[in-house]
């Protein structure tokens, strides 16, 4: 997984819903009723995803970004670490259908 362009736009596809459970996610695709478990890094991933996506949910998404630069601030790993983690994250939602990017649908 290569890394994603800086100036990408992301949403949360319509079609998903998540609750968080201790410090883990459960994403369920309601198209196909499938339901996903995120680890904690992953789920701190997707908490910042979500809030961004509130944040911009009438301005055509958000960008990786707005996602690292607070995780980084709350982390004591290499950026470039977590960077990758994001990049990867990021990339495997869009996979997957989790993530719109911008122009794109599900």
């Amino acid at each position: 997984m290569g890394n994603t362009e800086a100036s990408t736009r992301y949403r949360i596809a319509p079609h998903l819903a998540w609750r968080l459970v201790d410090d883990q996610t459960l994403v369920m695709d309601l198209t196909n009723k499938q339901t996903y478990e995120f680890n904690s890094t992953a789920s701190a991933i997707w908490h910042m995803i979500f809030l961004q996506n509130q944040k911009h949910e009438q301005g055509g998404g958000w960008t990786k970004e707005v996602v690292l630069t607070p995780l980084l601030q709350v982390s004591n790993a290499d950026p470039r670490h977590v960077g990758r983690q994001v990049d990867e994250f990021l990339a495997e939602c869009v996979a997957r259908g989790f993530l719109l990017q911008e122009g794109r649908e599900a």
